[in-house]
């Protein structure tokens, strides 16, 4: 461990970044966002505390993780194979009939992309009383908003266990 440059705390010696700064709990929130998400949608905006740097350290050659955000194929639809490959043995278990199968690369994001095309041209519109931001609906997806990959994960568990409620009705 090391001594921060800025603040009383020591951080580990090989981390590649080291951002120091504070939270004045006195200040007022601010808005921030939207934000692209790795899953191909927009964060909506939101008020959250300012973080104020007073640092930024690395230690020599540092690697940055990111991935980018745009239109897809992209990160995302390895992550969607990954996934599909690790949900086949369950799927098998719960549905023996099934060998194997193949998502398609845009399946998902082709839906998202064609209902924000109609957003955009109006065609589509939410109620009026979900587009008000202290509404349930509108606190509910920013909630979601804020655990994007939290509700990737969690969404394939749950489609399988609702296949798995409904395998005898699709069988008979």
């Amino acid at each position: 461990l090391v001594k921060c440059k800025t603040i009383d705390l020591e951080v580990p010696a090989n981390a590649d970044f080291i951002i120091e700064g504070y939270i004045d709990p006195k200040e007022p929130l601010v808005t921030e966002g939207p934000f692209g998400d790795h899953t191909g949608f927009y964060s909506l905006a939101d008020q959250f505390p300012l973080f104020h740097v007073t640092a930024l350290t690395h230690r020599a050659n540092p690697i940055y993780p990111t991935t980018i955000v745009g239109k897809p194929p992209q990160e995302d639809c390895y992550m969607g194979k990954a996934t599909e490959r690790l949900f086949l043995p369950l799927i098998k278990m719960f549905i023996p009939e099934v060998v194997d199968y193949d998502l398609p690369w845009f399946g998902v994001f082709a839906i998202g992309i064609g209902l924000a095309g109609l957003w955009q041209q109006r065609s589509f519109a939410l109620p009026p009383s979900w587009q008000r931001l202290d509404s349930a609906p509108s606190r509910a997806l920013r909630a979601l908003g804020r655990w994007p990959l939290t509700v990737y994960l969690l969404h394939q568990p749950i489609m399988m266990g609702a296949l798995y409620l409904v395998r005898p009705a699709l069988m008979s």
